[in-house]
């Protein structure tokens, strides 16, 4: 077959788990939005795509937890070029193109895979099932499904970069390698491409050091790292203007991790007991289950704890990881090892706490301090095991004999599943009994509750031995028995069918109509609009709840507030340290702080008046009872089919602080309003720009209730005048007696340096398409 009908042959194979994925998308037009694409992604794309060309609107979001620098959130997307067209060059909505994107990135990670295989198997079924590997494991889909379509548009790129990496010699390849490279890193997920900048470095190590040692190979390797070092810089310039904003406020964050906030570094470590979850599919629950949770009567249920069902799960089904282990021990080559050993490492780093030497990576392997939740070092797990499976089902279609070490470890594997069938079994047996004796006099409803959770828990490990046992024996058969060789197909078939069964459903879907109702006009929301919109709106943690909004869990910023309102606290990946700092002096007495993740508050009893007013509170959302001393506004009742129904108050605070006013500085004093010095006038208020009009009486301050960051440059009266901190967070400026005019300007140095450095970028990844002299070099003579 040649090469044409091959790649095309391939992407027809690889567009039909992509139409199994997005079914709801393709064949029905619903839209594919998790629960946290609805509460984030969604509310930032629509953001942009009404700012559309005007780059200085997404430089600074007001709206965004009382301002941060929006650019620097890498996971808006701002510069994503598949982002850019739809959003800039199409009339698709932000919803729309979400979905066209999770289409169109599945199908580009399978085909991706397709190319990388060929470089290291030939048949075409070996190939193939690379690609199917990456599309269809747990580490995607859970997370597409179930959190952020970003892990998708990052990953989506990571076998392009192996496969151009193969192929480094070759013009094509060079500039192939730019543009794959500039897309990961604008796709939205540092950490996915720090760990897949590690993965480049350890394969590149593992097979060009031992070249340096060799006369024959030095150049050659010198060669070759020249290029791929030129290609590098040329993608860290053009994502420059993306990439220099987020280190920069990264300085700034309350919300990173390292040794000195070790608790939040380790969030969500995966616990041994938690690789249940992922080996044996559904024994802890099942997140996608239409049957109610016996315990709460909720749709789908995971009983795990410890970790969100997402950061846990990474099911590559047994039929794949019995071809995987078949693969490792298919030869004794560097890059088998290499990628063993990748997979093991992997598993182990993302036990985080549970690791005893976590510690030491934290403090010695640069950048490790900068993320958290380590289960998200498991995306180096996806080429590993496609690797390992292609090269697996590779030793069945061209060898007319495995290798004997190959045999005894499919029978060792063969072993372990048959010992789990015949162990779960006796523990069934043993667990009925048990069952029987621990509800004797016990309401019925709390016994089927546990025999439900315990039923549903065998049942995931004799369906996952089963599977095992069945691939391993059509292993050994179509191995040792030529007459037998087409089961190899079957243990295809079985190794596909089981992912598709498993990881096929984790997609969520959302119709046009249900969108609509998910962003309601809700009656407190619109009450707020109408009389305080002057102000900024606190929402107290303990609403989070009740599945009508504004009660929802992650109060930034908000499905009803879609960018409509301005909030007072709120999440995000990033949260200013002094911000954070000052907004947590409102009421020091009752707080529930998490980790730089959420903040939330269940009282302000005991508020400081000063700083309550600095943050420009004008109303409160709280359930249960209003706060004390402000007025209530309105009243409304919220349900969940679970939590049961509650009230949710929306309080006017009648003397909230205007966003800017004239003070006197006084030392250890909160400034607060004093009319007798003079008039302000706030005549405009944008994303980068605040005008302001002043009468001042006497020299004094003028405090903007906007938060205070680097880049952001005051005039009065077209002089330059220094910005000074208001209260840790807010700004403040020195006014003289008299008419003035105060212009604060948004003007991010690290902006204007990537916008420079952009073009540069660019045309040296334009460059690194030019031929060398040397071309003739084929793509394992790089990579093998």
């Amino acid at each position: 077959m040649n090469r044409r009908k091959f790649l095309l042959l391939s992407l027809l194979l690889q567009l039909a788990p992509t139409l199994w994925l997005c079914r709801d998308f393709v064949f029905e037009g619903r839209y594919l939005l998790s629960g946290e694409a609805l509460d984030m992604s969604l509310p930032w794309a629509r953001n942009l795509d009404r700012i559309g060309w005007d780059v200085s609107e997404a430089l600074w979001d007001r709206n965004s937890f009382c301002g941060i620098p929006f650019l620097a959130n890498p996971a808006a997307r701002t510069f994503y070029p598949p982002d850019l067209v739809f959003r800039l060059l199409t009339p698709l909505s932000p919803e729309a193109s979400f979905s066209t994107l999770i289409f169109s990135h599945f199908l580009l990670l399978g085909f991706g895979g397709v190319l990388w295989a060929r470089t290291f198997v030939r048949n075409l079924w070996s190939v193939n099932l690379a690609g199917w590997v990456f599309i269809l494991n747990g580490y995607v889909v859970s997370r597409v499904g179930l959190a952020d379509p970003n892990f998708l548009f990052a990953i989506t790129w990571i076998p392009w970069i192996l496969a151009c990496l193969a192929r480094l010699d070759q013009p094509r390849a060079r500039f192939g390698l730019f543009l794959v490279g500039t897309c990961e890193v604008l796709a939205g997920r540092p950490d996915i491409t720090f760990f897949t900048t590690y993965l480049v470095a350890a394969q590149l190590l593992v097979v060009w050091l031992p070249r340096l040692f060799r006369q024959a190979g030095r150049a050659r390797a010198i060669g070759h790292f020249v290029k791929l070092a030129l290609v590098a810089l040329a993608v860290g310039l053009a994502t420059a203007v993306q990439t220099l904003p987020t280190a920069e406020i990264q300085n700034h964050a309350l919300n990173r991790s390292g040794e000195s906030n070790y608790e939040f570094a380790v969030t969500d470590s995966l616990t041994p007991a938690l690789f249940l979850a992922t080996f044996f599919p559904r024994s802890l629950g099942d997140p996608n289950g239409v049957n109610p949770d016996p315990r709460t009567g909720g749709e789908g249920n995971f009983w795990g704890q410890g970790a969100g069902f997402h950061e846990i799960y990474f099911y590559m089904g047994h039929g794949i990881l019995l071809l995987a282990v078949a693969g490792a021990f298919a030869g004794r080559t560097r890059m088998r090892y290499f990628w063993s050993a990748v997979a093991l490492l992997a598993v182990a780093l993302s036990m985080g706490r549970h690791l005893p030497f976590y510690r030491l990576v934290l403090e010695f392997v640069p950048g490790w301090d900068r993320f958290r939740v380590p289960p998200r070092v498991l995306v180096i797990t996806l080429p590993a095991f496609a690797y390992l499976a292609a090269y697996g089902f590779e030793t069945l279609v061209s060898r007319a004999r495995c290798l004997p070490r190959t045999l005894r470890a499919v029978q060792f594997a063969a072993g372990f599943w048959g010992i789990l069938i015949v162990g779960a079994l006796l523990s069934w047996a043993f667990a009925g009994r048990w069952l029987e004796t621990k509800f004797v006099g016990v309401g019925l409803s709390e016994a089927r509750a546990l025999e439900s959770s315990l039923r549903a828990f065998w049942s995931a490990i004799f369906s996952a031995g089963g599977c095992g046992l069945a691939a391993a024996l059509l292993f050994l058969v179509s191995a040792s028995r030529p007459a037998w060789r087409n089961m190899r197909w079957a243990l295809l078939a079985l190794a596909l069918g089981d992912l598709v069964w498993t990881n096929g459903s984790f997609l969520r879907s959302i119709s046009a109509g249900d969108l609509a109702r998910e962003f309601p006009k809700d009656p407190l929301i619109e009450r707020y609009k109408a009389e305080m919109a002057d102000g900024r709106l606190m929402i107290l943690g303990d609403t989070q709840y009740f599945d009508r909004r504004p009660a929802h869990p992650w109060l930034f910023p908000g499905r009803v507030l879609d960018y409509g309102v301005e909030m007072v606290n709120g999440y995000g990946p990033f949260l200013l340290a002094d911000h954070v700092n000052a907004f947590l002096r409102i009421d020091p007495t009752e707080k529930s702080y998490n980790g730089g993740l959420l903040l939330y508050y269940f009282n302000l009893d005991k508020r400081d008046p000063g700083l309550f007013g600095l943050f420009q509170v004008s109303a409160v959302l709280s359930s249960d009872r209003p706060v004390k001393g402000l007025q209530v506004l309105a009243v409304e009742t919220y349900s969940h089919p679970v939590f049961g129904e509650t009230r949710v108050f929306l309080s006017r605070n009648p003397s909230f602080y205007p966003r800017a006013f004239l003070f006197r500085p006084a030392p250890g004093q909160t400034p607060a309003p004093e009319g007798s010095l003079g008039k302000v006038t706030v005549k405009a208020v944008g994303a980068t720009r605040v005008e302001i009009e002043v009468e001042a009486k006497l020299d004094c301050s003028l405090a903007l209730l906007e938060t205070h960051f680097r880049g952001w440059n005051c005039r009065v009266n077209q002089t330059r005048a220094p910005i000074e901190k208001l209260a840790g967070t807010f700004r403040s400026v020195r006014v003289p007696p008299g008419a003035s005019q105060v212009i604060f300007e948004y003007q991010p140095t690290p902006f204007r340096i990537g916008v420079l450095l952009a073009p540069f970028g660019l045309l040296l990844g334009f460059v690194s398409a030019f031929p060398t002299k040397s071309r003739t070099s084929q793509a394992h003579s790089i990579l093998a």
